[in-house]
């Protein structure tokens, strides 16, 4: 039987946070990712490249990481929706870009004002560009 390998990505600065009503400084959700990576986790993803005034909680996306400490054992991720998110991303020294694309129409609309078809293209244009730019990408089915 192959070995098994799972790797855990701790999603808490991000969709934790988004979820919550207080608004958090930057500083504090990097110090949040910095303590969940002095546990050991060996990926967290630390914000998402959103618009301030839809998502007020992922304000400051660039701050948080600008105050993430060296974490060698941890891989830092930010979420993107969209190319302008990858853009801003791309202007930051995170090494991984984590892409969503939802299983509904409904759902995608929701998330991301678009069709599944045009969030497939979307994330298909983002994973190429992290490819270029020699950062990992993932797409996540939510």
């Amino acid at each position: 039987m192959a070995e098994l390998r799972v790797t855990l990505c701790d999603v808490a600065p991000r969709d934790g946070l988004q979820n919550e009503p207080e608004v958090l400084a930057p500083a504090r959700r990097a110090e949040l990712a910095e303590r969940l990576a002095a546990a050991g986790l060996p990926r967290v993803e630390v914000a998402s490249f959103v618009r301030d005034d839809l998502v007020p909680q992922m304000a400051g996306a660039e701050e948080v990481v600008a105050a993430l400490p060296v974490a060698p054992a941890t891989t830092f991720a930010g979420l993107v929706l969209n190319e302008r998110g990858y853009e801003r991303l791309r202007a930051t020294v995170l090494q991984e870009a984590h892409a969503s694309l939802a299983a509904t129409e409904s759902f995608q609309q929701r998330n991301t004002g678009s069709t599944v078809e045009a969030g497939l293209e979307a994330v298909t244009r983002i994973v190429a560009a992290a490819k270029r730019d020699g950062r990992r990408a993932t797409i996540t089915l939510s």
